[in-house]
């Protein structure tokens, strides 16, 4: 199992310029279409996203596709250390209410709302995962772990974590329920740990990209067969072309691979818990090409939401700023929704 994974805010210009055009391959007649595990069914991703800088048109339109959309928090404000001591109330109002807003601008029903990442990885301990576990959440994925010959799989947390804790506080309580996809690093040219892509010595063409691609997935193919997580931003892809050229030969290289999928951290999670041979993988139903039941088609014309004089960081009081996103929403919230008022309800 491959876990790609992308982080930050979901942007119209990455939806139509980046996303689509790595989820889909070139035909020889130019035209696009979607990248297909050996089932037949298209690849899946899962986007951790932050509200300031979503279109929710753009995240509507990835989840009707059959990718995964999870929290990475509605502020994802500075300094890091919040997070850190960051109260069980304080987490819930940043992760538990992103799902209001996702329901209201993007129709994703709250419970297809399952996972979460720390803002900066900088995980908050009991607090965090007792406000995972009170509110119905399935995973997280915010843990480093340098356990990586052999990988680290999956596990749940119905017993103390094991897991070598290396952005403290870390959980040291069991919380049935829940489960922890590490981020498992990976060994760069400098050999050198680093747990997101964009975090590694920056590839100086586009075979050391591909090469760096390889031999980090190569080190969970041919060990444990644990999952291979692959953490994106979009700027890693912005810093030179031949980074996405390198992206989508590792990815062709993947698709004609018969016993490699591509799937969510929940379709990952499911496979856990319902092992099943490869050869009877293909009528493995949390696989199967179905998009979501409750994804609701998209608008022809969408509703254009502005908000001015907002002093929420990187603005503040002395330099005001704008937000503007895409819905298929009728109307706009009166206000910009936000961590305490989530459904942009007018304030008194």
């Amino acid at each position: 199992m491959v876990l790609v994974t992308w982080e930050g805010g979901i942007r119209a210009n990455d939806y139509l310029h980046l996303y689509r055009q790595l989820l889909n391959k070139q035909q020889r007649n130019r035209q696009r279409v979607p990248r297909l595990n050996p089932n037949g069914c298209p690849i899946r991703n899962t986007f951790f996203a932050f509200h300031e800088y979503t279109d929710y048109m753009a995240a509507q339109a990835l989840h009707m596709e059959g990718h995964e959309i999870a929290t990475l928090s509605i502020s994802h404000q500075l300094p890091s250390e919040y997070w850190k001591t960051a109260s069980q109330e304080e987490w819930r109002q940043e992760i538990a209410d992103h799902r209001i807003i996702f329901d209201n601008l993007a129709f994703i029903p709250p419970s297809e709302i399952r996972g979460m990442r720390a803002p900066y990885l900088q995980v908050g301990g009991n607090e965090q995962f007792r406000m995972l576990s009170e509110n119905n959440f399935l995973y997280d994925n915010s843990m480093p772990t340098p356990q990586n010959d052999p990988p680290l799989w999956p596990y749940t947390l119905e017993f103390i974590s094991t897991q070598t804790c290396v952005l403290p506080p870390c959980p040291t309580q069991s919380f049935p329920g829940i489960w922890e996809i590490p981020m498992v690093d990976y060994l760069d040219f400098n050999s050198t740990y680093c747990n997101e892509v964009d975090n590694c010595a920056f590839p100086k063409d586009k075979n050391e990209a591909v090469d760096f691609l390889m031999t980090n997935f190569n080190r969970h193919y041919r060990s444990n067969r644990a999952p291979f997580p692959l953490h994106l931003r979009p700027r890693w892809f912005y810093e030179a072309h031949y980074t996405i050229e390198a992206m989508e030969e590792f990815l062709e290289k993947l698709e004609n691979m018969d016993d490699v999928y591509l799937v969510t951290m929940t379709q990952a999670i499911k496979w856990m818990q319902m092992p099943t041979r490869l050869m009877d993988i293909k009528d493995f139903a949390p696989w199967k090409c179905d998009p979501p039941e409750s994804s609701t088609p998209l608008c022809d014309r969408p509703t254009r939401c502005g908000y001015y004089n907002i002093t929420i960081h990187p603005n503040s009081e002395e330099h005001p700023g704008e937000r503007w996103f895409n819905t298929c929403a009728d109307r706009c919230p009166l206000e910009f929704p936000f961590t305490g008022n989530p459904n942009g309800d007018e304030r008194v």
